[in-house]
């Protein structure tokens, strides 16, 4: 095994610097920091309080219903009514928006 030179003051800042970087994507408005809820869907529609809608995953995908005056954003896109998202990777979700504070009834 060789030792190598390793400029300590370097490696501590860029360090520092990664860290800065990582916790600004953590704590930015789509960062894991931003998660309001998480639920696991069944096949029966289910509403949530923290967001609009009903929603249900069945082998065709996952499907949400908005009622009358609920909206949804995907990807940049207003959504309203029935909207199916398909069936969704691991971790491949598209961004959802949706106010923070649902005062759904």
């Amino acid at each position: 095994m060789t030792v190598q030179d390793v400029d300590r003051v370097r490696f501590a800042q860029q360090w520092q610097e990664w860290h800065r970087q990582k916790e600004a994507v953590l704590s930015g408005p789509h960062g894991f920091l931003a998660i309001t809820g998480l639920h696991w869907l069944g096949p029966e529609p289910e509403r949530f309080e923290d967001a609009p809608g009903a929603w249900s995953s069945t082998a065709e995908g996952v499907v949400v219903e908005l009622a009358e005056g609920e909206e949804l954003t995907v990807d940049g896109e207003p959504v309203r009514g029935r909207y199916d998202f398909g069936v969704v990777a691991e971790r491949d979700f598209p961004m959802l928006m949706s106010s923070r504070h649902y005062d759904g009834e």
